[in-house]
């Protein structure tokens, strides 16, 4: 299958899998982020298979296993089938219970216990989650898949590290943001042969741009485009990194081909990346290509429905209905992102433009004025990727449309 075929189903005639943190001990702290490091690369790993979606590990990490039921579980993720599992550490040795659910009849289908080297599975020297994803898509698909190497990152604090950092910068508000940085960095120099933590530095240098928070955009895009080209680098196999690598591109340079042709190659390794859709959608708006646009963006939100980063998707999302013409629900979706975080500036964007665009021009002034009055800075071309989205006539619009407003353009810009 394709990556281009792939893009055009809407994953609702694919069973859906949810991989839930695994269970430790809750008096020891570590075993906390050793579950969710545990989760997340199992996610990862049957992620790889275009032959079902894999519920973002995001929104799986939002469920606590012991409290949750099974249906409740499936009807907030919107899974078929969810694995869970206890893990117990001994003498340097991981034991791993896995068991598999049918959650439509709520019951248990599978159950395993596998066991490896605690550093082994740091270390990326054992075939473990390999085993246990290949083990669970047996199960659904009555098939064995063949699942590639997956490279762990080397200590569960360090994974707690990269969790915690994806979280501040995704708040939005810059004294976490700056902290997500500290993060970031101090991870890469831990797990320096680790693609993810480099990627997801490149991902800040991004969201940086993005809100128009840096003195020297070109600085943040040479950092973006340079720290994604080596995460790409330390693992060319890695949806992530290309997913990043794809939007530093689109953001930072303007490539549109380049980017897509990033993303076709992150959505061909992991077809239920929902940060890679949710990109790709954002990719073909700015194309002007507003049907594929939206297909996309709420196919993200299936992958992802419970996701720590809803604003960030939903003001992406407001974007996609922009470019589909459908400004009424570009606008519902802008201010119910704004009512999640109103620091998202794709969203007060969006929501500027519907205004603008419609004849409501007083509202969009109001609108535009609130966004200044958080950040007096910001300017047409802050978050527009405008070396990207000046290529097309509705980049062109959209701009004209912010400026009439009362956004104002950085001094020697096109007026």
């Amino acid at each position: 299958m394709t990556a281009e075929t792939e893009l055009q189903t809407t994953g609702s005639e694919r069973s859906r899998i949810a991989v839930l943190p695994f269970c430790g001990d809750a008096r020891d702290p570590l075993h906390g982020s050793l579950g969710d490091a545990l989760a997340q690369e199992v996610t990862r790993a049957l992620s790889r298979t275009s032959m079902c979606d894999v519920i973002s590990h995001f929104s799986s990490r939002s469920i606590d296993p012991r409290m949750a039921s099974l249906p409740s579980t499936s009807a907030a993720l919107g899974a078929e089938y969810l694995v869970t599992g206890r893990l117990l550490t001994s003498d340097q040795r991981l034991f791993l219970d896995v068991e598999l659910h049918d959650a439509t009849r709520d019951c248990l289908i599978w159950t395993e216990r596998f066991r490896t080297e605690t550093t082994a599975f740091f270390s990326a020297e054992t075939d473990v989650i390999a085993c246990v994803a290949a083990a669970v898509l047996e199960c659904v698909l009555s098939q064995t898949v063949t699942i590639g190497p997956i490279r762990p990152l080397p200590s569960a604090s360090t994974h707690a590290l990269v969790i915690s950092a994806i979280s501040l910068m995704h708040h939005m508000a810059r004294g976490n943001f700056a902290r997500a940085y500290d993060h970031l960095k101090e991870v890469t120099e831990r797990a320096s042969s680790n693609a993810a933590p480099r990627a997801w530095l490149a991902h800040w240098h991004v969201l940086r741009i993005f809100q128009g928070w840096g003195s020297e955009p070109a600085l943040d895009g040479h950092a973006a485009l340079e720290n994604a080209a080596r995460a790409c680098r330390l693992d060319p196999d890695c949806a992530l990194s290309l997913t990043v690598d794809a939007h530093a591109k689109m953001i930072a340079s303007g490539d549109l081909a380049a980017a897509e042709n990033g993303l076709f190659r992150a959505l061909a390794i992991n077809p239920s990346s929902a940060i890679a859709t949710q990109l790709m959608s954002l990719l073909y708006a700015f194309k002007d290509e507003g049907e594929d646009a939206v297909r996309l963006s709420e196919r993200a939100l299936l992958l992802s429905p419970l996701d720590p980063r809803r604003a960030y998707f939903e003001g992406l999302r407001s974007t996609a209905y922009l470019a589909k013409g459908d400004t009424a629900r570009a606008l519902e979706i802008a201010n119910h992102a704004l009512s999640l975080n109103p620091r998202h500036i794709s969203a007060h964007r969006a929501r500027i433009i519907a205004l603008q665009v419609t004849g409501r021009s007083s509202d969009a002034r109001r609108a535009a004025e609130d966004l200044l009055r958080r950040d007096p800075s910001w300017r047409v071309e802050g978050d527009f990727a405008h070396r990207a989205v000046e290529q097309t006539l509705l980049g062109q619009e959209w701009a004209n449309a912010l400026w009439e407003a009362g956004i104002p353009r950085r001094q020697g810009s096109k007026g």
